[in-house]
């Protein structure tokens, strides 16, 4: 009788200890305690896909009928105002393919670019793009589970690492692996502790605490893995933020996916930018895993099989053997044979063709099989609601700190901003005159304006450079569209109100407003006023499908609506047929609530007398002084009156113009929380 496996003693202590007899040591420890700790056997998942079929429907346009003609004026209006015609064209992505991915194996996928390699795995990992312009066929099916039964639930069981290295750049290495270990690694642990309670025994507690002890250290186990150690504490850094190598991002990339319940490893193109060394390493995990964990690993060795085909030559003594294969199929790597050989009809003439058929026949594709256990998935995310909301606010107030070319750079544009306008207008104290109060009210417009245009100039490059990150994201179900939207919103508010602040401490008395009170609304205006374009920035960030088309539908929303403000043409002498653009003007409440507050605040307006004609019981207030140096056309009139009627810029309106301008701060949020969820400009 054979002698049982002795379970390999580790110490839990880091994963440093964890990881000290290499990564097979630790594989064999799992897999023999997980089981225990959760009261059944190591699960397995067994992909099996037949005829699978993916194609697009595309415009191109077809200019073959102008593409001669000569440059003359006609020809290139009537090119400018037609345009050329559009055929909409389907291309074929792929085309009946069939396979089956065993568990406990790693399986190479090799083809030409282009071919469908990258389409497939992200079909297989419920990651593909689908829109109305996509068609699939064909079947698939995990552990007899038809794809489209499971396809929401999908990233927590199958894990898809990208060929391009998306990450959130001001986030450290450390943090990166642990965001991911939080939203995927608890879960494990929860269903272990409750599978737990039903047996009670002392070997089944122990197993537990051993594989609770793995798991709260696997971030770390994962580092040492992937070689990280050395820059764990590094930002990741991308094209305009230095950080890690190209190669030590690639690592971070493969092992965000390392956490939860993954039974599934889909690989695209893991060693781009990695040496010969760090791609063994990964890979000699990876087999560990797969042998010992029994994850299916997206190599059956086909060399044999290449070798027997007419016309092929022969492995080299020492060659690649996938170089080898790569160059049989002519995949563009030089000396292809596909001209010469047709490798489909030898395929299905082959025993290998056979063997395939044989097994796509089996119980899995369209009906159930009693040898594979039942997948049970509630809920669509690993984490609860709480933790997703916590850590997503956490990294994003994180990363606004990190990012002082964004949010510190507000601060100085501020307190520049104030001091300039204050050295411009600081002797225009005489806001009394007609000439004074007209360049104080421009001044109050214009500086609100600069210092809300230039935030909103800077906020939709930095939310277009998160977007893609959190596309990956998204597709993996790591957390809810909600939370982020949530999180990117209130990590805006103290900077708008902190940089507000400064702006206003400076302006204010510099060009030589006073009151206490009026100060601090005059501040809290200022900064929704800068919160509603820094919201729209992002709007208009998550709607446009780039950064540079962004900026452009933003420039033109802001000049025609900066247009219809109240000053200039003022609010009385706008058309009737444009006053309806005045009305909607999203921007005329917070700058009408600003110019109201130091220009019409008058609580007792002054009485003319047409005897002396002069105005009698004029108090301090501002509002309240009589216009000097009016036109005849304006006549007698005071500040208040003349804010109020040629600007339309009214005092006893600013509690509406609050309420207003908060109703539109939400109402740009509205749409951008529909642009998150429904909007998604992924082009693979």
């Amino acid at each position: 009788m054979s002698s049982p496996v002795a379970t390999p003693e580790l110490s839990y202590e880091s994963g440093k200890t964890l990881m000290a007899k290499g990564p097979q040591v630790l594989h064999d420890l799992m897999a023999t305690k997980i089981p225990a700790a959760t009261g059944r056997p190591l699960p397995e998942m067994e992909v099996r896909f037949s005829n699978l079929s993916l194609s697009a429907d595309i415009v191109v346009a077809d200019d073959h009928a102008t593409k001669y003609e000569l440059p003359t004026i006609p020809n290139e209006l009537k090119k400018t105002l037609m345009g050329p015609k559009k055929l909409t064209v389907r291309k074929e992505i792929l085309k009946n393919v069939s396979g089956r991915f065993a568990p406990g194996k790693i399986t190479l996928l090799l083809g030409q670019p282009g071919s469908g390699k990258s389409a497939l795995m992200k079909v297989l990992s419920g990651r593909f793009p689908m829109s109305r312009n996509i068609t699939m066929e064909g079947d698939i099916s995990f552990n007899s589970v038809a794809h489209k039964d499971i396809v929401d639930r999908l990233p927590q069981f199958v894990s898809y690492v990208n060929q391009r290295d998306k990450h959130f750049p001001t986030l450290t290495v450390k943090e990166t692996l642990e965001f991911a270990h939080t939203f995927c690694g608890g879960k494990l642990l929860e269903q272990g502790k409750g599978m737990l309670e039903m047996g009670h025994r002392t070997t089944d507690a122990e197993a537990l605490e051993a594989t609770k002890n793995i798991f709260a250290h696997y971030p770390e186990i994962v580092i040492q893995q992937l070689g990280l150690q050395i820059c764990q504490d590094t930002v990741v850094g991308d094209n305009m933020l230095r950080g890690v190598s190209g190669g030590e991002r690639k690592r971070v990339t493969t092992g965000e996916m390392e956490f939860g319940m993954k039974y599934i490893s889909l690989m695209d193109e893991i060693s781009t930018g990695l040496d010969s060394a760090a791609t063994y390493d990964i890979i000699n995990t990876q087999r560990s895993v797969a042998h010992r964990l029994r994850k299916t690993v997206n190599c059956r060795n086909l060399i044999d099989y290449f070798e027997n085909i007419p016309g092929v030559a022969p492995l080299p003594v020492g060659y690649n053997p996938a170089t080898w294969m790569l160059e049989c199929i002519g995949a563009g790597v030089g000396h292809g044979t596909e001209d010469l050989m047709d490798f489909v009809s030898y395929f299905k003439n082959s025993p290998y063709n056979q063997q395939l058929e044989t097994n796509m026949a089996k119980e899995g594709i369209m009906t159930p099989s009693p040898d594979l256990p039942e997948m049970v998935f509630g809920k669509k995310r690993a984490a609860n609601s709480m933790t997703q909301a916590r850590f997503v606010i956490w990294r994003f107030f994180q990363m606004y700190w990190r990012t002082p070319s964004y949010s510190l750079t507000r601060m100085y544009l501020s307190i520049f901003l104030a001091v300039l306008f204050g050295l411009i207008f600081v002797t225009n104290d005489d806001y009394a005159s007609y000439s004074g109060l007209n360049s104080g009210v421009g001044m109050v417009f214009m500086s609100g304006f600069f210092s809300s245009m230039a935030v909103f100039q800077s906020v939709m490059p930095l939310t277009c450079a998160e977007r893609e990150s959190f596309y990956r994201e998204r597709a993996s179900q790591t957390y809810n569209a909600f939370w982020y939207f949530m999180a990117s919103t209130l990590a805006e508010i103290p900077y708008c109100f902190v940089s507000s602040l400064l702006f206003t401490a400076i302006f204010y008395y510099f060009v030589g407003f006073t009151g206490f009170a009026t100060s601090v609304v005059f501040w809290l205006a200022s900064a929704l006023l800068v919160l509603m374009f820094v919201y729209l920035g992002q709007f208009f960030a998550y709607a446009m499908p780039s950064e540079e088309v962004a900026q452009i539908v933003g420039i033109l929303f802001n000049s025609i609506f900066m247009m219809f403000i109240g000053f200039s043409p003022p609010a009385y002498a706008i058309p009737s047929g444009y006053t309806w653009l005045y009305d909607i003007c999203p921007f005329k409440f917070p700058i009408s609530v600003l110019i109201a507050l130091v220009f019409a605040d008058c609580d007792n307006e002054p009485t003319w007398n047409e005897t002396t004609q002069a105005y009698e019981n004029v108090n301090s207030q501002l509002g309240c002084q009589p216009m000097a140096d009016a036109p005849e056309t304006v006549g007698h009139i005071t500040i208040k009156g003349y804010t109020e009627d040629y600007f339309g810029m009214k005092h006893h309106q600013i509690a509406r113009n609050f309420g207003i301008t908060i109703g539109i701060i939400v109402l740009f949020r509205i749409w951008a929380a529909l642009a998150l969820r429904f909007i998604n400009h992924q082009k693979k």
